[in-house]
């Protein structure tokens, strides 16, 4: 049998590269055979297909057709693939009854963009081209596959249309990052897919130590979108990330692990789920989410119920520690670059909230991370008998971070607050309270050392517990349990020092004037005054100082305030 007659109706067995089988055609020559391929996937998909190379024809040790230097495009756009070579493998069964079929299509070291790959259009142009017969499989050798500025590398992969009722299948693996990647896809009903009609759809991919499953349908054609169900799981989630090209989540996330399953919804829009189940890093919650690119950047909108969930872990991503074992405060490094490269909405509600020690009730929360920053709002949560808001902000400053944050307490009971830091609170009431602060540092000592701004407070209907255990106060005449009737401060924060000149504690049987300092930076307080008696008679002048977890209150027979002025008279209400 002659090259020639090998290649008789080779025009048609092109078309068969997409969507054709065996046709009987007019003779060609070995001259014209790429001609007639590159016109062949013309027609069969309707792009622009160029060749710069020599065509071949082999017929051993299997009949094959190769065509150098393939490129691929949109008719008047920059191609989209282009292959080093292409080579059609001639099916030899149908050679021996002097017809050409191409059973297999071989892309040689191929460059596609995948999000310029225009299958709305092939495949268009396949279904009108349906009944010619059957397609070939399609492979890649070698590959490269590239979007938004990254891409799989090494990649082997096949392609097979659907036959006798088949699935359209994909299958293949490569590096991405440096690290495998595997991906398989499976189309049942092509022929319903591009009359825009719902097909079931099934893909999974795995790499990186990240595993996703879909089970659904895929819907339209220019437009697609897959719904169904999807599945992922993490054995760590900074590791994931970095793979898929996001940065880590700080330290700490490497040990993460993450998974979740729920009904999902992908588009050119993004992805979204419903109904999910959530675990991070051992912790469940339930909510729904949406995830979209925003400038090469990933970004999630999320609205979930965490039940019972302890912040302390996630917080630690950030500084590794609040304070050392010695009582000072942290001088490790804050490090927000795993707030970088990524943005968050979350809005979040949980039954009870934990922090270093610090429980709240049921919370609603919302927290934004954007532009490298934290921002963390408590619209309003249930805590010690009362409402408690406030709004937290983390954001770089070149090498340092800006912190603000401010908060409110409404009806908050001081007893059991300090109860959660302190074995034997000294003070109890309902407490009305605001703060407003900032700072700039590169640690937790930093930031404390660097606070500045304004606080207030007013307690009723309170007590003084240590009053029972003061010589002080028995040197006044006052035994046991002190009731307060209100108490009020102002503070002026400075240098991580807070300052009040008024501090005024009111009881039935005595009266407290004080003012001094309470500094942050070694947790220690120094305040003087005097008590007075209610029932009349002498004042006596007082010092309170020592550790903010346990002051003590002694007579002040220096004559001095707590900023180490000579006091004036014998026992001024309040010493400045």
């Amino acid at each position: 049998m002659s090259t020639r007659r090998i290649l008789f109706g080779l025009a048609a067995a092109v078309a068969l590269a997409a969507a054709s089988g065996a046709v009987a055609l007019s003779r060609v020559s070995v001259d014209d055979a790429g001609e007639r391929l590159i016109g062949g996937l013309r027609d069969a998909t309707g792009l622009s297909v160029a060749a710069n190379g020599a065509a071949t024809v082999s017929l051993f040790p299997s009949p094959r057709l190769r065509v150098d230097g393939v490129s691929f495009a949109r008719r008047g756009e920059p191609p989209f693939a282009v292959a080093r070579e292409l080579v059609g493998a001639l099916r030899l069964p149908a050679l021996l009854l002097g017809r050409v079929e191409l059973g297999e299509i071989t892309l040689s070291e191929p460059q596609i963009a995948l999000d310029r790959l225009p299958y709305a259009d092939v495949l268009a142009a396949l279904q009108a081209r349906k009944g010619v017969g059957h397609a070939p499989s399609i492979r890649i050798a070698d590959g490269r596959l590239g979007w938004g500025g990254r891409a799989v590398d090494r990649v082997e992969a096949g392609l097979a249309w659907p036959r006798d009722g088949g699935p359209l299948a994909f299958s293949g693996y490569g590096r991405l990052g440096g690290r495998p990647v595997e991906a398989t896809l499976q189309l049942a009903d092509l022929a319903a897919f591009g009359r825009g009609e719902r097909a079931p759809f099934r893909a999974r991919l795995e790499g990186g130590g990240l595993r996703v499953m879909f089970d659904g349908d895929a819907i339209g054609v220019a437009s697609p979108r897959l719904t169904g169900e999807i599945s992922a799981r993490a054995a760590s989630l900074a590791d994931a990330l970095d793979w898929l090209g996001a940065r880590a989540a700080g330290r700490g996330a490497s040990q993460w692990s993450a998974s979740f399953a729920g009904r999902g919804g992908l588009d050119a829009d993004g992805l979204q789920i419903s109904n999910a189940e959530i675990d991070l890093a051992g912790r469940s919650f339930l909510g729904a989410g949406r995830l979209t690119s925003v400038n090469g950047q990933p970004a999630v909108e999320a609205t979930l119920d965490a039940g019972d969930l302890d912040l302390t872990p996630f917080a630690a991503t950030l500084s590794p520690r609040l304070g050392e074992p010695d009582g000072s405060w942290s001088e490790a490094a804050i490090d927000l670059d795993g707030l970088r490269g990524w943005s968050l909405d979350l809005r979040l509600s949980a039954e009870a909230l934990e922090f270093g020690g610090l429980r709240l009730g049921e919370t609603a929360a919302t927290m934004l991370v954007a532009n490298g920053g934290l921002d963390l709002s408590i619209g309003e949560a249930a805590a010690y008998g009362g409402v408690i808001g406030g709004r937290l902000s983390l954001e770089p400053k070149g090498a340092e971070t800006r912190l603000r944050l401010e908060g409110a307490a409404t009806g908050v009971m001081v007893e059991n607050t300090l109860a959660e830091l302190l074995a034997k609170p000294p003070i109890e009431g309902s407490v009305n309270a605001d703060l407003a602060v900032e700072s700039v540092g590169t640690s937790v000592a930093g930031l404390v050392a660097g606070l500045k701004g304004r606080a207030s407070g007013h307690l009723a209907d309170g007590a003084l517990e240590s009053a029972s255990r003061s010589r002080t106060l028995a040197l006044a005449g006052l035994r046991g349990r002190m009731p307060v009737s209100r108490a009020d401060i102002r503070m002026a924060v400075e240098g991580g020092v807070a300052r009040a000149d008024d501090i005024s504690i009111v009881g039935p049987n005595a009266s407290f004037a004080l003012a001094g300092t309470a500094s942050l930076v070694d947790r220690r307080i120094k305040l003087s005054g005097s008590v007075s008696l209610a029932k009349g008679g002498w004042d006596l002048p007082v010092v309170v100082e020592g550790p903010l977890s346990s002051p003590r209150l002694r007579p002040n027979l220096s004559g001095k305030s707590a900023d180490g002025e000579a006091r004036r008279g014998a026992a001024p209400d309040v010493v400045r």
